[in-house]
């Protein structure tokens, strides 16, 4: 019987999610993704998750604790990205 679950992804690479969400998939009920798995994997590591048949939630708020602000700065600096509001 699946839970009222939604898996919190805060990874930065698609394999990250992807194993996690192989261990658990039949225990939850959807997959919540945040701006540093975006920013790292782009629409590609969100369209890879499709596999599972969960619904995706994107958790996109750029103010957050400081731990997942810092890994979202990071990871626009690795797409080539110079300057962000927050």
């Amino acid at each position: 019987m699946k839970k009222r679950i939604f898996l919190a992804c805060d990874f930065s690479t698609k394999q990250e999610v992807i194993d996690v969400v192989e261990k658990v998939k039949n225990d939850i009920c959807g997959i919540k993704i945040g701006l540093q798995y975006v920013t790292s994997t782009g629409i590609d590591g969100i369209k890879v998750l499709s596999k599972f048949n969960l619904p995706i939630m994107y958790d996109a708020k750029a103010f957050d604790i400081k731990n997942t602000l810092v890994a979202f700065a990071k990871s626009l600096k690795k797409i080539g990205v110079s300057y962000a509001t927050v």
